[in-house]
């Protein structure tokens, strides 16, 4: 009896330690709806634009908000395979072509933000129950940043948590 309870709670520490090196971010928010999709060719690729919706939040209220200066805490995970490094960069260089037309960009509260090139995703999730406008070049810059520190040790997924308000996340994976 006492062998079957010392292999019971072996297999549920390893589950466990398992589980905490699996990538944070895998899926889109729970009964996310599609608000806009839109693909953004750079050179010879192309990247999706999706914004989700992830709840009801209000939108009357808008925030201008640059998150430039924002503190933000890196965590890297690991799991599956990172992100190529030139899809990512692929990501990157569609962003900095859209600031330089449009600088921000709004997102609902409550909503989700996705681009995708090849094996890249960058995610912008706005943590916040109103409408805010956010800085393309701080968000391409932030992403470009935690994916190069957690990808370079050998993590495969790279988020950054708001910790000040206004709360917001971003996640650089694997698509």
């Amino acid at each position: 009896m006492k062998s079957i309870v010392a292999v019971l709670a072996s297999a549920a520490i390893a589950a466990t330690s398992y589980a905490s090196v699996l990538p944070h971010r895998k899926s889109v928010c729970a009964g996310a709806k599609t608000v806009s999709n839109t693909s953004i060719a750079v050179g010879d690729k192309v990247v999706e634009l999706v914004e989700l919706s992830c709840g009801s939040a209000p939108v009357s209220k808008r925030q201008n908000i640059n998150l430039f200066g924002d503190v933000c805490e890196t965590e890297c995970f690991t799991g599956d395979t990172a992100p190529a490094t030139e899809d990512c960069q692929t990501i990157f260089n569609a962003i900095m072509s859209i600031s330089s037309v449009t600088p921000t960009f709004q997102i609902a509260g409550d909503a989700e933000m996705v681009l995708t090139s090849g094996t890249c995703q960058f995610f912008f999730d706005n943590d916040e129950d109103t409408t805010g406008e956010f800085c393309w070049t701080s968000f391409a810059q932030t992403a470009s940043a935690i994916g190069s520190a957690c990808f370079s040790d050998g993590a495969t997924e790279a988020v950054c948590f708001s910790n000040t308000e206004p709360f917001y996340d971003i996640f650089v994976t694997h698509s």
